[in-house]
């Protein structure tokens, strides 16, 4: 790519993230030599506050037909470096993730991606199994590189890339009080169903509940666990009461 400058750039996808956006940048600041923060018509301060820390700001919305992939290629557009790194407004990495980004950068290699460990936070305590656990996303990588996928978007990358999986972990902090969570997944179900997500059967629900918490044994997180895995049940309650009255 001609006329880059910087060697990385953060990318940030921010919908009313005036609370967490600052430690979020200022967690960047370690690495990125750029930031560009991407406001999803957001109507708190998030655009003033990502002004103010210096990134770019660009305004776009959110289009059924290409998701966050759309949102996040609208960032990757933005950018003038080698490289691109997204984070996620609730998300901080750890001193050692921090060590290992800068290493890869001083690495240099055009056509290499590097995957992150997420280890998932929510009201108070961490989550190490069930679908949380081992929570691995590709997410610094070339920056002509372009993501695929409305809901569970990946980057498209050549099948010739090297993803190294780089030591330290993504620190995600998910949800503060069960409170929050609920009013997520209620308005997380009725969007779904708006945008014609296919509607899960009981039978499904129920399956996904044994492989989450008897399998991947999400009852080891606790009363937590337990209260994530049947939240996603309760979703696909609200699904397909939804659907019916749609």
């Amino acid at each position: 790519l001609i006329h880059m400058t910087h060697e990385l750039t953060g990318i940030v996808i921010a919908k009313n993230e005036q609370k967490d956006l600052p430690g979020c940048l200022e967690s960047m600041e370690a690495f990125c030599d750029t930031t560009v923060v991407i406001d999803n018509e957001s109507t708190d301060h998030t655009a003033e506050i990502a002004a103010k820390y210096g990134a770019k700001v660009i305004n776009a919305a959110m289009h059924h037909d290409s998701g966050f992939a759309g949102l996040r290629n609208a960032g990757l557009q933005a950018v003038e470096t080698s490289h691109a790194v997204f984070f996620d407004a609730d998300e901080r990495p750890n001193a050692t993730l921090v060590d290992a980004i800068l290493a890869a950068k001083k690495r240099g290699v055009h056509d290499t991606a590097y995957k992150m460990m997420r280890r998932n936070n929510a009201f108070g305590g961490w989550l190490d199994h069930g679908r949380f656990g081992g929570d691995g996303q590709v997410r610094l990588f070339p920056s002509d590189t372009r993501y695929s996928g409305v809901v569970h978007e990946v980057p498209d990358l050549p099948e010739s890339t090297e993803i190294i999986t780089l030591e330290g972990t993504l620190e995600h902090f998910t949800y503060a009080s069960l409170g929050e969570y609920i009013k997520k997944m209620r308005d997380y179900s009725i969007k779904s169903v708006q945008k014609g997500d296919p509607v899960p059967s009981i039978s499904d629900s129920a399956a996904k509940l044994r492989q989450n918490l008897i399998d991947k044994q999400a009852y080891k997180d606790g009363w937590r666990g337990i209260a994530m895995i049947g939240g996603d049940a309760w979703a696909d309650h609200l699904m397909r009461q939804e659907s019916r009255q749609g």
